[in-house]
């Protein structure tokens, strides 16, 4: 019904944690991209199963948006791979570290297709310290087969950019 990135590329100790702390099998996914089956979910979610989860379990919640749905829904889930499609821009270091180099910033900007700018550092945000080294463009080039999956409005085309990269939304994704 679902995919989602895990983000246990860079951070397992939480997901185990998170495995623990919900009694899950399944990777623990961020919701801050998630692809979805619409026709299934409007069959397959309930929002009184939602509701009663928050009431019975709110104290227990952390992140609650990404607690309930991997109680609920984490198992219907396919894992997608973070670093190409909901790469977390605060653990740059984590992921050159984990790939013995190979995650490096011209990698990320030819393969990754969603950058990620979790937590508070936001690059379009004054005085804001860089999630990635500012010598670089944060802007990913969308491969033209993802680009016809997505609906026209959700891209705006960088014309400042001198090799014509794609951003989501209005924006301004560049240091």
């Amino acid at each position: 019904m679902f995919a989602a990135a895990s983000h246990t590329t860079v951070n397992d100790l939480v997901n185990g944690i998170n495995r623990i702390r919900l009694k899950t099998d399944q990777d623990y996914y961020n919701t801050g991209v998630l692809l979805m089956d619409l026709d299934r979910g409007r069959t397959d979610i309930h929002p009184q199963e939602i509701f009663q989860h928050v009431q019975e379990h709110g104290s227990e919640l952390l992140l609650p948006d990404q607690d309930v749905f991997n109680t609920l829904y984490g198992a219907k889930t396919l894992w997608i791979d973070d670093a190409l499609w909901n790469y977390d821009a605060r653990y740059y270091p984590g992921y050159l570290l984990r790939s013995n180099g190979a995650y490096h910033m011209d990698w990320v900007m030819q393969n990754t297709a969603i950058l990620h700018f979790c937590g508070k550092r936001k690059p379009w945000k004054k005085h804001t310290p860089a999630a990635l080294p500012r010598s670089t463009s944060i802007i990913t080039s969308w491969p033209i087969e993802t680009q016809r999956l997505l609906p026209p409005f959700l891209l705006s085309r960088n014309k400042t950019s001198p090799r014509g990269f794609w951003s989501i939304g209005q924006k301004p994704l560049g240091f």
